[in-house]
């Protein structure tokens, strides 16, 4: 008997000392417990807030109805100018534009390309293209540098 209780008093020793030996039932409803939620914090608005907006124009084309009238050469007028620059930066755009109405005493626009980013600074509105090639080499011959780059546009206008 002695050894049996030899051998009882090991195996209480070794369940005590190894804690049973297996996943306590502490660590076996840690592992089932759900997730914990995050903890939300107070976060302080800013006293001034900002609408982002894009301006987008959505284009459809439609089907021609029966009997109306398409648009054809002969619904645009056709015109031409001088483009003496394209910038992407606004502030260069406007110095260029203040400077060329300084300087030629003509109508200079300023026109924003949303298909190429760029502000395109055009001088001066010609019913020919040759009045437009004319005025061009003026601006190269009396301003030499400055305008050499320039180029002559044709616009389109619905009459």
């Amino acid at each position: 008997m002695n050894s049996y209780a030899t051998v009882l008093g090991l195996a209480l020793l070794g369940s005590f000392l190894c804690g049973g030996c297996g996943p306590s039932q502490e660590a076996q409803e840690e592992k089932t417990l759900p997730p914990a939620e995050p903890v939300k914090q107070d976060v302080k608005k800013p006293d001034m807030e900002f609408e982002m907006r894009t301006d987008t124009v959505d284009a459809v084309r439609k089907k021609a109805e029966p009997g109306a009238v398409q648009a054809d050469s002969t619904n645009w007028i056709i015109q031409y100018t001088v483009q003496v620059g394209a910038f992407k930066d606004p502030q260069n755009a406007s110095l260029a534009q203040a400077k060329a109405k300084t300087r030629l005493q003509l109508p200079v626009t300023n026109e924003y390309d949303q298909k190429t980013g760029l502000y395109q600074i055009r001088v001066g509105s010609f019913a020919q293209r040759e009045e437009a090639a004319a005025f061009r080499q003026k601006l190269q011959r009396d301003y030499p540098g400055d305008y050499n780059d320039s180029w002559i546009a044709e616009v389109k206008k619905p009459k």
